[in-house]
């Protein structure tokens, strides 16, 4: 299976033998399933914050942020391959794409097809559109004379070749989402602009961490020069630090013949494993209180508002945990608990940081409970929003029983539990809370250090993930997920935010979404469709 050649790359990368066997055992389909217990609910691992707070707790947020104890992490990496799956597919299957070929498949039933029909047929108003005219008006052409004349592979070609605009290999972050009239943003520069609001303290100054591709790093650190520079008259400045994953984070992957990938001239090709390989880079950060957010998840100007005070009141809400939490640390190190103040501890543990104690604990001595506790509160901590949806993929929120008895709240990926147990299956269609990936993070360990993040990752939840690469769809293997096995160890508490928060953006049709339209008029953008039910977390369950 692997050659002399293979072997030399693989160990170049700092990928060891045991590190392979693990990663062709997980691609052999031996993996070991999260067993869910029941879906998380309000009352029931979801919490909400009532009316009433939201004001108070933006101000201790605001206070914080102020003194410069806050970052944005953004991770990055990644190119704009699966947001341009279908298009890269029919443009690398069909020789001549016309108007024809395309309505022929798609009545056929070619999910690729359908999609790319709707694409072209709404082509101008994607954000990127005008670059792709500017780029046909070089050659003596435009794009609406193209769409008049139905020559859409013209049109694919010139999105897609690398004498066009080569979207496919354009780093995501740099893949233009928003249009402003004559000026587009990419998902990146929305990020920089919300940075500055929510983390941007007295002395004018916002912190952003940035994880990035190494292939990418001097195109992003290009454009985030341009950028700035054009916003030079900002009242914010940007502390920007780059990190990138380490190559012995990479795994090999399988193609869609089921074999090793490999590049064209033959070699062993390895991939990113995923965001989970980005605890380190995150607990590298020079603060104690970090927001992680989606690259894709990002608002333009017409909706900034509701993020920011959404992210506000959910770092207020962090920051009076971790105070809570280290009042009680302190207590519990120094034995100045009386047996009120130790339950007391433990109805919070369990209230306010959903998290279920085994059974024995209630029979432990006094001194088994505490040295318990001290083991149970001394992590990191995040607040992680969920919003309510039973339509969307990707992670949602469970139950889950640890191997010492306990249960905590978990974000669970799709790929993570048994789709051939019944049970299970139920379980996951019956849970109604989405991760639209919105957290905030308290990584400092109260000593002036960081926690070390990779203790509290749950190793065992790796799991293989489809990917796009190439046109093709592959395997790969994920390390555990930032947000869900990275962080199962954590003290995680949920709660519920607006649907408005939620803007995903797996392919092009997603920026067709309202939230991502800001060309659209108020009765537009207020359609029921993607309008929140809820007032952050509303008061009235």
């Amino acid at each position: 299976m692997l050659n002399k050649k293979d072997t030399a790359l693989l160990a170049g990368q700092g990928i060891d033998e045991a590190k392979l066997r693990h990663q062709l055992e997980l691609l052999a389909g031996e993996k070991k399933a999260v067993v869910l217990q029941r879906p998380c609910s309000i009352e029931d691992g979801v919490s909400f914050i009532p009316g009433e707070q939201h004001e108070q707790l933006q101000r201790v947020f605001e206070d914080y942020a102020d003194a410069g104890k806050v970052a944005t992490f953004i991770p990055a990496a990644g190119d704009s391959h699966a947001l341009l799956a279908p298009v890269m597919a029919v443009n690398a299957a069909d020789n001549e794409t016309n108007e024809a070929t395309l309505k022929q498949e798609a009545v056929a039933g070619s999910l690729d097809h359908i999609m790319t029909l709707n694409i072209l047929e709404r082509i101008e108003e994607f954000a990127f559109s005008k670059d792709l005219d500017t780029h046909l008006a070089g050659k003596g052409e435009s794009l609406k004379e193209l769409l008049n004349e139905k020559r859409y592979g013209d049109i694919l070609n010139a999105m897609l070749s690398a004498d066009g605009l080569n979207l496919g290999n354009l780093p995501r972050a740099l893949f233009k989402f928003h249009s402003y009239g004559n000026h587009c943003r990419t998902p990146l520069e929305e990020h920089l602009i919300e940075a500055a609001s929510l983390t941007g303290s007295d002395d004018g100054w916002a912190k952003v961490y940035l994880s990035v591709d190494q292939n990418h790093l001097g195109q992003v650190q290009k454009y985030l020069t341009d950028t700035l520079s054009e916003q030079a008259e900002s009242e914010v400045r940007f502390s920007l630090k780059f990190s990138t994953q380490k190559p012995d984070s990479g795994s090999v992957a399988l193609g869609a013949d089921r074999r090793l990938l490999r590049n064209a001239d033959g070699d062993l090709q390895t991939l990113n494993g995923g965001h989970g390989t980005l605890l380190e880079n995150l607990a590298n950060t020079e603060t104690e209180v970090v927001f992680v957010k989606g690259l894709d998840n990002i608002a333009g100007d017409n909706d900034r508002s509701t993020s920011l005070k959404t992210q506000k009141i959910m770092g207020g809400y962090l920051i009076e945990l971790q105070k809570r939490v280290r009042y009680y640390l302190d207590r519990l190190r120094k034995n100045y608990i009386d047996d009120a103040t130790l339950k007391h501890i433990i109805d919070f543990t369990q209230s306010r940081l959903s998290l279920t104690l085994p059974a024995e604990i209630f029979r432990a001595s006094k001194e088994e409970k505490i040295c318990y506790l001290i083991s149970a509160l001394d992590r990191p901590i995040r607040v992680c929003g969920l919003v309510r949806d039973e339509i969307e993929y990707g992670g949602r929120a469970f139950w889950v029983e640890e191997a010492d008895g306990s249960s905590r709240p978990q974000i669970i990926e799709p790929a993570e539990y048994s789709r051939q147990d019944r049970s299970q299956r139920q379980i996951w269609h019956s849970a109604s809370y989405l991760n639209p990936i919105c957290m905030v993070c308290a990584i400092g360990d109260g000593q002036g250090g960081n926690y070390d993040l990779n203790r509290f990752s749950d190793g065992g939840r790796t799991f293989v993930k489809e990917r796009v690469y190439d046109g093709a769809t592959i395997e790969v293997p994920q390390a555990p997920g930032l947000w869900n096995g990275g962080m199962a160890n954590w003290l995680s508490v949920f709660i519920e935010i607006p649907g408005e928060m939620y803007r995903p953006v797996k392919t092009l049709q997603d920026l067709l979404r309202t939230v991502h339209r800001l060309d659209l008029t108020p009765a537009d953008a207020a359609s029921p469709q993607n309008k929140g039910n809820r007032e952050l977390i509303s008061d009235q369950h």
